[in-house]
C-alpha cells in the first residue's frame, strides 16, 4: 500500500513538476528509496534491470510556471547548501556561482559509474599555493535543482575539505543558464530559466 502510494504521488509530483519528459523512469533502492530520472541512462547500471516506466503528461502542466522558482536552503560550514540531482542521485552542494566549474568528488563518479575523461585546472577558488593544481574531469549526463537540470556538463572531479555537508560545488558553468537571486536573510534563492 505504501508503494502504492508513494508511486501515486511520484506520478502527480511528475506530471506537475516536468513538462519537457516523454517518461520517467524510476526504481527503488535496498534502503526503499525511491529515485526517478528521465533516462534510463541517468540511472547507476545496478538498478537497470530493476526499472519501471512512468509516463509523464505534459498537459498537466498547462498554467504552471516552471521556468522561475524559490527555494529553501540550509548553510553548512558558512556556505549555502541545496540537495541537488546529480545523475540521478541526489547530494547536497554549495552553491558558489562565483566558482568557474562544478566539483564533484570521485565517490559520486564512481558511485555514477562515469568514466574520467581528463585533466584541467583547479577552480580558482580552491587553487593551492603549493602542490598539483590540475584535477581530472568527467562530464555529468545531467545534474541541477529540481527542474532547473543542465545535459553533459563538464566537471571537475576532487576532494572538498571544509564544505561541512556540502559534497561538491555547484559552480558558474550550471549557473550561466539561469538568473540566480538571494535572500540569504530567509535562507532562500530563486532560479529562473534565460
Amino acid at each position: 500500500m505504501k508503494t502504492l502510494f508513494t508511486l501515486a504521488a511520484l506520478s502527480i509530483f511528475l506530471g506537475s513538476s516536468i513538462s519537457s519528459f516523454a517518461q520517467i523512469v524510476y526504481y527503488k533502492d535496498e534502503e526503499g528509496n525511491l529515485h526517478a530520472a528521465d533516462s534510463p541512462d541517468l540511472i547507476p547500471e545496478k538498478y537497470r534491470k530493476k526499472l519501471k516506466t512512468l509516463a509523464s503528461n505534459p498537459a498537466s502542466t498547462a498554467g504552471s510556471n516552471l521556468s522561475k522558482e524559490t527555494f529553501k536552503v540550509e548553510t553548512s560550514a558558512g556556505r549555502p547548501v541545496i540537495l541537488v540531482s546529480v545523475g540521478g542521485r541526489e547530494i547536497y552542494m554549495a552553491l558558489e556561482p562565483e566558482a568557474e566549474t562544478t566539483i564533484i568528488p570521485p565517490s559520486i563518479i564512481t558511485a555514477l559509474g562515469l568514466k574520467i575523461e581528463g585533466n584541467a585546472q583547479l577552480s580558482a577558488s580552491l587553487a593551492q599555493p603549493k602542490g598539483s593544481n590540475v584535477v581530472l574531469t568527467t562530464t555529468v549526463p545531467q545534474i541541477g535543482i529540481k527542474q532547473f537540470q543542465v545535459r553533459n556538463l563538464q566537471v571537475q572531479v576532487t576532494e572538498l575539505k571544509n564544505y561541512g555537508k556540502a559534497e561538491g560545488i555547484l559552480g558558474s558553468d550550471y549557473f550561466k543558464e539561469f538568473r540566480v537571486s538571494s535572500e540569504m536573510e530567509k535562507s532562500q534563492i530563486t532560479i529562473e530559466r534565460k
